[in-house]
């Protein structure tokens, strides 16, 4: 909703009297309270997609082009800038780097616990395949040749599939 007090306050009250029993659930605010720009942050489908867990990590696709109503173009992009950040750390930590000093130099910023433990669970080698993958998914998709819904379902499956052929 964003900071604007007199908005905050409109979508309370409806939130209210949409309310059976006064109650106003997550699921209730979700279903009739848009997302602005200001409140939108598309780099939060990392979170699932991080789980390493195909069922959470496609839900997570779904929840973000139904209710956040984002483009599958997006959720393509912030899918693949995930599988960029397992592979640099993977590198950074295969040539040395403690963990989370990797996770620094990696720039990753959000999610820090759940992408190292998902970069650890596979080779940099196989991130760095599965990017090669994602970044020609990727054209196909803004050259017309993929569907970007379908994509972005397929890479959350492939994040998933990366982290369970873990070699370590």
């Amino acid at each position: 909703v964003g900071a604007d007090l007199g908005r905050i306050d409109s979508e309370l009250n409806k939130l209210a009297v949409a309310s059976d029993d006064g109650t106003i659930s997550t699921d209730l605010v979700r279903e009739l309270v848009a997302r602005t720009i200001e409140a939108d942050n598309l780099f939060e489908i990392q979170g699932p997609l991080a789980t390493g867990d195909a069922p959470t990590a496609v839900r997570g696709v779904h929840e973000a082009l139904t209710l956040w109503r984002e483009a599958p173009t997006g959720v393509c992009f912030a899918a693949i800038d995930l599988i960029r950040k397992c592979h640099n750390v993977a590198r950074l930590v295969e040539g040395g780097l403690p963990p989370f000093v990797a996770v620094g130099k990696a720039k990753v910023w959000q999610n820090k616990e759940a992408i190292l433990r998902l970069a650890g669970r596979a080779p940099a080698s196989r991130w760095a395949a599965l990017l090669d993958w994602a970044l020609e998914l990727d054209v196909r998709c803004k050259t017309g040749f993929a569907d970007a819904a379908i994509a972005a379902d397929t890479l959350a499956v492939q994040i998933a599939s990366a982290a369970g052929r873990s070699r370590r």
